[in-house]
């Protein structure tokens, strides 16, 4: 896994995202597990720039992001 800490800004950035657009972290990621696996004719290519690590690394970096922002709404 190459540039961990790129992948997880990444992911703490669409956690902050869907906190700010989104009530629900669920439906997001289950959308996003939906797409990946779909095999349609594009499938092999995410499936080589989006490995089972990267996958995992931007969910937990994502709900990190998202429980901060609720965290820091509550205390507002």
């Amino acid at each position: 896994m190459n540039r961990a800490i790129v992948v997880a800004t990444i992911g703490f950035i669409i956690g902050i995202i869907i906190g700010l657009y989104f009530k629900s972290i669920a439906l997001f990621f289950l959308l996003i597990v939906a797409i990946l696996f779909i095999k349609n004719r594009y499938f092999r290519y995410v499936k080589l720039v989006v490995t089972f690590k990267v996958l995992l690394l931007i969910i937990i970096t994502a709900a990190i992001g998202f429980a901060y922002l609720k965290y820091r709404e509550s205390r507002v």
